[in-house]
Order: C-alpha cells, then sequence, then structure tokens
C-alpha cells in the first residue's frame, strides 16, 4: 500500500555580486540549483526543479511548493527558501 509522506527542502539563496543573477541550491536535494533574476521569479522556478528531481529518484510526486521562509523582500539576499514536497512512498 502507498502512503503519503511531506519532504521539506530548505534552499539556500545568493547572489553574484556582479550580475545580481540569483541562484537557489540545496544540500537536503542534490542536484537543485535553479537561477533567477528575483526571488519570485526563482520561488516559481523551483516547484518545477524539485519536481524533477524528485521524479528522477524515483519518488512519485503529488504536489511542490516554494515557500519565502524569512519573509523578506527581494533586495535581501542571500536567504533561504523552504520548499514542501508532498510524495508517495511505496
Amino acid at each position: 500500500m502507498s502512503e503519503l509522506r511531506n519532504k521539506e527542502i530548505e534552499i539556500q539563496v545568493i547572489a553574484h555580486r556582479e550580475s545580481t543573477l540569483l541562484m537557489g541550491y540545496s544540500d537536503d536535494l542534490k542536484g537543485l540549483l535553479v537561477p533567477a533574476r528575483s526571488l519570485s521569479e526563482l520561488q516559481e522556478r523551483l516547484p518545477a526543479a524539485i519536481r524533477e528531481l524528485l521524479e528522477a529518484q524515483g519518488f512519485e510526486v503529488v504536489s511542490v511548493e516554494a515557500v519565502h521562509k524569512d519573509h523578506l523582500p527581494d533586495s535581501f539576499v542571500p536567504g533561504k527558501l523552504t520548499a514542501n514536497a508532498r510524495l508517495i512512498a511505496a
């Protein structure tokens, strides 16, 4: 029987000094590296990237939601985001 489980993924956000390009990466999900021009764009792009990596690892992904954890505006980086993934485990 399959059961639903939650996986929380903490994402670190860093900014390139010269171009201000942001990069989201995580030690919780190897291979996650997502570029963006703003935190809001990063939040939009993260769920698809996380879903793709989890599915490649064999998980059936029900949903992925990126949450801005530290509630700071885009001008404050580096920062952290958290993604919540709902998975079906066999």
